[in-house]
C-alpha cells in the first residue's frame, strides 16, 4: 500500500514537471516510459520513511553479515553495512577463526525476528544484495556485532554513514578482548587456524 502512494505521488510530480518545465519531458522520454522506470527501480530502494515503519522476517543466516529477508514474497539476500565477519561460505577460503560463532551469533540475533533496514547511498552490491544498516528494537545490529567483537568495522564508500560508530565499537572490543580480539581465539587475525596462516 505504501509503495502505491509513493509510485502515485512520484507520478503526480512528473505530470507537474512535463506541466511546467516541457524540456523535462524529452529528458525523460514519455508517461509510460517513466512510470514503468520507477516499477523497476522500487524493488530495492528503501528510504528514510520506508526505515521508520517496515518490518522484514528474516528467513534465514548465511554468515556473520549476510541473510535473506521476505521481501514481498520473495527470499532476498542482505548485506550489512560498514561490517565484515570471518568466512564460513567463501568459495575459495577455508572456514576462517570465529567465523562460525560469528555466524551463530548473527543468527541468534535475527533468525525469525522481524527487522527494519535502513539503506545508505548504495542500494545494492554487485551481486545483487540489498545493502543496509540493520535495526532490531531500536538496536543497530551492525553496530552490536562489533561491539560484541564478532565483525570488524570496515568501511565500503561511499557507504559510511555511521562508519564512525562502527569504528567506536571496533574500538571498544579491541579494548577489552572480546571476540577476534580475545587472544585466545583469533587476537584479530582470521586466519589464525585456518591453511592460509602458514601461507602468510
Amino acid at each position: 500500500m505504501k509503495k502505491s502512494w509513493k509510485l502515485l505521488s512520484l507520478y503526480a510530480l512528473f505530470l507537474f514537471l512535463i506541466t511546467f518545465f516541457p524540456d523535462f519531458k524529452k529528458e525523460v522520454g514519455d508517461v509510460e516510459e517513466f512510470e514503468e522506470y520507477l516499477e523497476s527501480s522500487f524493488d530495492f530502494v528503501l528510504n528514510d520513511e520506508e526505515f521508520e515503519g517496515v518490518k522484514y522476517k528474516v528467513l534465514s543466516v548465511t554468515d556473520g553479515d549476510t541473510f535473506r529477508i521476505d521481501y514481498e514474497g520473495k527470499s532476498t539476500s542482505v548485506r550489512m553495512i560498514g561490517i565484515d565477519t570471518p568466512e564460513v561460505n567463501h568459495p575459495s577460503k577455508p572456514v576462517q577463526c570465529f567465523g562460525e560463532e560469528a555466524s551463530q551469533r548473527t543468527k541468534d540475533l535475527l533468525l525469525d525476528k522481524e527487522v527494519v533496514l535502513e539503506q545508505d547511498v548504495s542500494k545494492t552490491d554487485r551481486y545483487g544484495r540489498i545493502l543496509a544498516y540493520v535495526w532490531l528494537n531500536g538496536e543497530m545490529i551492525n553496530e552490536k556485532l562489533v561491539k560484541e567483537g564478532f565483525a570488524f568495522s570496515t568501511p565500503y564508500p561511499p557507504d559510511v554513514k555511521y562508519q564512525d560508530i562502527l569504528d567506536k565499537a571496533e574500538e571498544y572490543a579491541r579494548n577489552n578482548s572480546l571476540g577476534l580480539w580475545d587472544e585466545y581465539t583469533c587476537g584479530g587475525d582470521v586466519y589464525f587456524g585456518t591453511n592460509d596462516s602458514f601461507d602468510n
